[in-house]
């Protein structure tokens, strides 16, 4: 998979086998997704976001961390718009066999899905679909407000023709009425709304597929470092309750903590999945 990126982006491309998970055209809708080339590890980066498999990315700051998390969430909400689409579809097939009106219904929706389809392959941002998700796809969470502030303003540039972005922080909310595919907060808030909600109400998490975690060396600090851990502890939790986030994925961001290669093994045995060390 990393070679196949490799080639493809330099121009020596040929169809080799691909993990499971991935495809030639999801290969390159990411490589057209990516602003620029790139780099050595954020290739490996996107190699782990092609098989759906977690990754603690660290790197020092600028060094182009951010760009393997928004690359996971791009193929996350690809994925999950093109499952949608064909539950959609095969949906609408069965319904058209029952009666002659559905089948007028269907076919109006099945016409515009192939619009949707032929537009896409012209572009990566139209392959996404434009319409409101129940619950958020992806999580970004920060440590602080003005960070998850900074990152909702460049989340919704940069997904601006491809998704909906929310941010939900102790003194805003933004657009989360619009009911986004990508929801930015801090760390706090979405561990309070665990909390609240582990009674069996995991509503908000239902469709969740990849959580995003900034800043993550806070999991080490001797005072806030415990909301970390028993945010990962309850979203644990969460994947045993509700069916759309049994194979939840992770990409975590840092250019500080100490001993990544602990806590990588730490987080597969508690999750039962493999963990990049980047």
């Amino acid at each position: 998979l990393k070679a196949t990126l490799e080639k493809r982006q330099s121009g020596r491309f040929c169809p080799p086998s691909l993990s499971p998970l991935a495809s030639e055209d999801d290969v390159g809708h990411l490589l057209a997704f990516s602003p620029h080339q790139l780099d050595a590890f954020q290739i490996v980066g996107a190699c782990a976001a092609l098989r759906g498999e977690s990754a603690f990315v660290s790197a020092h700051t600028s060094a182009g961390k951010s760009l393997v998390a928004t690359l996971a969430a791009f193929l996350t909400l690809r994925r999950a718009s093109s499952s949608s689409s064909s539950s959609s579809s095969s949906s609408s097939s069965s319904s058209s066999s029952s009666s002659s009106s559905s089948s007028s219904s269907s076919s109006s929706s099945s016409s515009s899905s192939s619009s949707s389809s032929s537009s896409s392959s012209s572009s990566s941002s139209s392959s996404l679909a434009a319409s409101a998700s129940p619950a958020p796809c992806v999580l970004y969470l920060s440590p602080v407000k003005a960070l998850s502030n900074q990152k909702y303003r460049e989340l919704t540039e940069t997904f601006r023709e491809v998704a909906t972005v929310g941010l939900l922080t102790g003194d805003e909310i933004k657009n989360m009425r619009a009911k986004p595919h990508i929801v930015v907060a801090t760390t706090e808030i979405i561990r309070n709304r665990l909390l609240k909600q582990s009674g069996g109400d995991f509503d908000f998490f239902r469709c969740l597929k990849l959580v995003i975690i900034d800043e993550f060396h806070f999991f080490a600090d001797a005072r806030r470092g415990t909301v970390w851990e028993e945010l990962l502890l309850l979203l644990r939790q969460a994947q045993g309750n509700i069916s759309g986030v049994s194979s939840l994925q992770f990409v975590f961001l840092s250019a500080s903590l100490e001993q990544p290669t602990s806590f990588a093994s730490w987080f597969s045995l508690t999750f039962r999945q493999v963990s990049f060390s980047i």
